[in-house]
């Protein structure tokens, strides 16, 4: 069977007096074992190695190119049952998470973890403050993950208050806690750093627990098995503990490499990944972020490329030109900021353009903050382009 408009579709089955010569009599799927036999599951399973490619997931990368990183089925399933060692995660849990299954922390560090313990899984389609606590109330979810906002969002809600939220004891929600498992100061709690191309996390610790003053904004230590180095990002030389770089990672959880490009564009001589992320280990190996080399920004578990923004703007009519960052943000981690120039006597608002832009921009992507700027006013360097640190600290100054 083959069809132009569903050009997967390979198979049907029909019931009734309705047949056709290309359908199959669905009573072929009721006499279908109610059982597969064992000996059919490990011949399926035996067709398969652990070095086997399973997936290919997409990351925008720091350019707008997309970069799909291939990982095999070995590295997943190994490093989603580790990471589950550092989490407080059990048979019979139910965890709530809104990381879509197409990015690797809603594939790995979610939905096979949970597999991997047995645990029940419970996601939505969209985020909404007072839809999503009906749903963990109802559900008696008792692992609570996300991003810090929406912690924020759900705790400003004016139904918060009413909700029997009882059912939880654990997760990185802190809003969500019982008041006696609530971090003092959510800082003092260890995070997780990871990316695409490490199949999630590449440094954790136990998230529970509080950890001393010295220790705060450490995203935990290397699993075993994977390894950590920095670099200076320039000269690529290994630098000591204190000192920060680009943070480089090696391991069974690395992806094997990007779709169609060669090894060797994807790692260095000693098999490392170059990450874009800044940081320093100290000298108990414990990994502190600190910033993208790029100008990539990390806004609330997402990754947004400038260009891409800044190229929705260029396209108003108003616009002259438009340069977009990232601003610090207390929970989202940064927000997506415009500087835009005006063509002469042209009128724009803010809330005019963001809605414009919806229809071209995914709303994360959408500028949270808009700052109409004079061609003086933006930093450029010698060579003639914007000096984008320098434009982060005028449109900081301007919040």
């Amino acid at each position: 069977l083959y069809s132009n408009t569903l050009p997967h579709l390979r198979c049907v089955y029909s019931r009734g007096d309705a047949t056709r010569s290309w359908c199959r009599d669905a009573a072929e799927l009721d006499a279908a074992p109610a059982v597969i036999d064992d000996a059919f599951l490990a011949a399926v399973e035996a067709t398969v190695t652990p070095a086997d490619p399973l997936m290919i997931i997409y990351s925008s990368g720091s350019t707008a190119e997309p970069k799909g990183a291939v990982h095999t089925h070995g590295a997943a399933i190994r490093h989603s049952c580790h990471l589950n060692e550092w989490r407080d995660l059990e048979e019979g849990d139910r965890i709530f998470s809104p990381m879509p299954f197409f990015w690797v922390g809603g594939l790995v560090f979610t939905l096979f973890s949970a597999m991997h313990k047995g645990a029940c899984l419970i996601s939505e389609d969209l985020f909404e403050p007072a839809s999503t606590l009906q749903l963990i109330e109802r559900e008696k979810v008792t692992v609570a993950m996300g991003w810090p906002h929406y912690g924020t969002a759900m705790a400003d809600h004016p139904s918060f208050g009413e909700r029997d939220l009882s059912s939880i004891r654990a997760g990185n929600i802190y809003n969500l806690l019982p008041g006696n498992t609530q971090p003092q100061d959510p800082e003092l709690r260890s995070n997780a750093l990871g990316m695409t191309e490490t199949c999630g996390p590449h440094s954790i610790d136990h998230m529970d627990v509080d950890l001393p003053e010295a220790m705060r904004g450490s995203f935990g230590k290397a699993p075993a098995g994977i390894e950590h180095k920095i670099v200076d990002a320039d000269t690529g030389k290994e630098l000591p503990p204190g000192e920060d770089g680009e943070i480089c990672v090696r391991g069974y959880s690395v992806m094997q490499g990007q779709y169609k490009m060669e090894r060797e564009d994807c790692f260095d001589s000693d098999g490392y990944y170059h990450t874009g992320d800044s940081g320093h280990l100290n000298a108990g190996g414990f990994l502190f972020f600190k910033a993208r080399l790029g100008d990539l920004i990390k806004t609330g578990g997402a990754n947004v490329t400038p260009r891409e923004v800044e190229v929705a703007i260029d396209e108003q009519p108003e616009v002259q030109a438009s340069y977009v960052v990232g601003l610090p943000h207390p929970d989202r981690g940064q927000e997506v900021a415009a500087a835009i120039i005006l063509n002469g006597g042209a009128n724009l608002d803010a809330d005019t353009l963001r809605g414009r832009l919806k229809d071209d921009l995914s709303a994360y992507k959408v500028p949270a903050k808009v700052f109409f700027c004079a061609k003086t006013e933006i930093p450029f360097t010698d060579s003639g382009k914007v000096d984008k640190h320098a434009l982060v600290d005028l449109l900081a100054a301007k919040t």
